[in-house]
């Protein structure tokens, strides 16, 4: 007679690819193995990033225990719950699931999940972090040969590998606190001008922004989620990412935006327009180029920079200071790279200068 696990074994097997021998053998492996390799995997990131990885296939596991439980032998519910040990709410793995449950898994599954994570209103950036962690998991599972070849590819999941790491020369320049204060301080906030200045300087220091994101920006790119201040920006790729305001970018952002007349909901409106030498205001959208020059000036002129040369200032230099004073404060390095659109996390380590949460909160442990 047969038992549930052997059933359930035998009904995924229908779906193996030809090594069906070598992938029989994997699929019974405790699914707390694949759990380990994949926190493995993780650990040379970061401590914030392999906790990061755990909740995320925490969630998700405990998740599909409960969306498809005649999918899963009781006995090897649950797949994953959380123990109260103290202050502290570990994630505990099933040793008696074998590795074979994650052959119930399609995109739709994944689609599925991201859904539910939005529905119980998790922030974009968390969601980012909790699919980022899930499909390493995946694709830890592709390259043990755990799940099929139609259903890698069905997934987008290549077998996971470690990045190599390459001798790097970090370029550019990360200003220290005194450098920020200094370079705010300059700013004469009098003038429409000086508020217009010190808010595009304050969207590199305080959101990371790039030169053109920050050109592009319109009031009805500030908007307010649970309670909090976003800006939803679009990035390279057309990507779109929220950032979450912080209070002293809140502050100068309203403040010019007070002095030029512009309402949250002027939609179409640019958030930073022109204004000539008599400080008129115009109705036309600054160009990326008087960031860069905005951003010069001002550095030269808290002497912290140069003109010209290595020792020069731009805007790329305020966001590599963004994530430098995030990565500082213990910020995981996925939710770095999720501000910062970046597509690879060894784009994010260059520019914080190392190898290499909730986005809400990351935000309010930026400080200068």
């Amino acid at each position: 007679m047969k038992t549930a696990i052997t059933t359930t074994i035998d009904a995924y097997q229908q779906i193996t690819d030809a090594s069906a021998a070598r992938s029989d053998l994997a699929a019974r492996q405790p699914l707390a193995n694949l759990v380990r390799a994949t926190l493995t995997a993780s650990a040379d990131k970061s401590d914030e990033t392999r906790r990061s990885y755990t909740t995320g296939i925490g969630q998700f596991l405990s998740w599909l225990g409960e969306d498809q439980p005649h999918m899963i032998p009781v006995e090897w519910q649950p797949l994953a719950e959380q123990a109260i040990d103290g202050r502290q709410r570990p994630w505990i793995f099933s040793t008696s699931a074998q590795a074979v449950v994650l052959r119930i898994i399609t995109a739709a599954t994944v689609d599925n999940w991201m859904a539910h994570l939005t529905q119980a209103g998790a922030s974009d950036g968390t969601c980012a972090i909790r699919e980022a962690a899930v499909r390493t998991f995946l694709a830890i599972a592709d390259r043990e040969n755990v799940i099929t070849a139609d259903q890698a590819r069905s997934l987008g999941i290549s077998p996971y590998k470690p990045r190599k790491k390459h001798t790097r020369t970090i370029t550019g320049r990360r200003l220290s606190g005194e450098e920020v204060r200094k370079m705010r301080q300059v700013i004469d906030t009098s003038s429409p001008k000086g508020k217009r200045d010190l808010a595009l300087i304050d969207c590199g220091l305080f959101a990371g922004l790039r030169r053109s994101e920050i050109a592009g920006l319109t009031p009805g790119d500030m908007v307010l989620d649970n309670g909090q201040w976003h800006l939803k920006v679009l990035g390279k790729a057309r990507k779109i990412r929220q950032i979450p305001i912080h209070p002293e970018l809140y502050a100068s952002l309203i403040s010019w935006m007070d002095a030029a007349s512009i309402d949250f909901h002027d939609q179409e409106r640019p958030l930073f327009v022109s204004i000539d030498r008599w400080e008129n205001i115009s109705a036309s959208r600054i160009d990326p180029n008087v960031v860069e020059r905005i951003t010069t000036e001002s550095a030269v002129a808290a002497r912290i920079a140069t003109p010209k040369g290595k020792n020069k200032l731009t805007p790329h230099d305020l966001r590599r200071t963004f994530a430098k004073r995030l990565d500082d404060n213990g910020v995981a390095l996925t939710a770095i790279q999720y501000l910062l659109g970046h597509e690879s996390p060894d784009t994010t380590a260059r520019y914080i200068g190392r190898e290499g949460a909730d986005s809400a909160r990351t935000i309010d442990r930026l400080s200068y």
